[in-house]
């Protein structure tokens, strides 16, 4: 199976170490589309789905339960999530070290993306959830979404205020600059849905 999604390089926000966790995000999301297709093609890789999950890094303890056949996936979504809360957490760090004044709206824009794959784990594991082709192009929207919008908006201001904001930081300055006030992204906040009911 060629990759579910294929990192493009105008996705890149040139802050090297956010575009690595960008990349690992992407590579997660195609583990689990590989999962699944695997899963539906394959007789066999659903008997071996128990011996594979043991092998993920995802919350093994919250999958304990869920059925031998679904345990991969949930383990992948564990470890999705996991990732996620890791990459928010390095973002909404450095948009508090710039003062970037649309970290409020970003930060709740976290919220809701966590929440979302918090929800659609907990469905896997009650098995509600059977993850398919539109759970799929939901959780591919989302992060190419909040990548090209939200993330590329911040990355702009840190390109424009950065250099200055982390001199000045250095040289015993509050970092706080008058340009930056009047900064306004023209991308709005862009947050759609992860689970469509599959």
């Amino acid at each position: 199976m060629s990759d579910f999604i294929r990192w493009q390089e105008n996705w890149a926000l040139e802050i090297p170490y956010l575009d690595q966790q960008h990349l690992e995000l992407v590579e997660q999301i195609n583990r689990i589309a590989q999962t699944v297709a695997s899963e539906r093609s394959t007789p066999a890789h659903r008997a071996d789905a128990g011996r594979q999950a043991a092998a993920s890094g995802g919350d093994k303890e919250r999958c304990a339960d869920v059925p031998a056949q679904s345990r991969l996936i949930c383990d992948q979504v564990e470890e999705l999530i996991a990732q996620t809360r890791e990459h928010f957490r390095e973002e909404e760090t450095l948009m508090q070290r710039l003062s970037y004044p649309g970290y409020q709206e970003h930060k709740r824009e976290h919220g809701i993306l966590l929440a979302e794959l918090v929800d659609l784990a907990r469905q896997v594991r009650q098995g509600a959830e059977q993850m398919g082709l539109g759970t799929l192009t939901a959780l591919k929207h989302w992060l190419i979404v909040h990548i090209v919008t939200s993330d590329q908006a911040y990355a702009d201001y840190y390109h424009h205020y950065g250099p200055s904001i982390e001199k000045a930081a250095s040289a015993g300055d509050s970092g706080e600059h008058p340009s930056a006030a009047g900064w306004r992204s023209d991308a709005g906040p862009a947050v759609p849905r992860v689970s469509n009911g599959n």
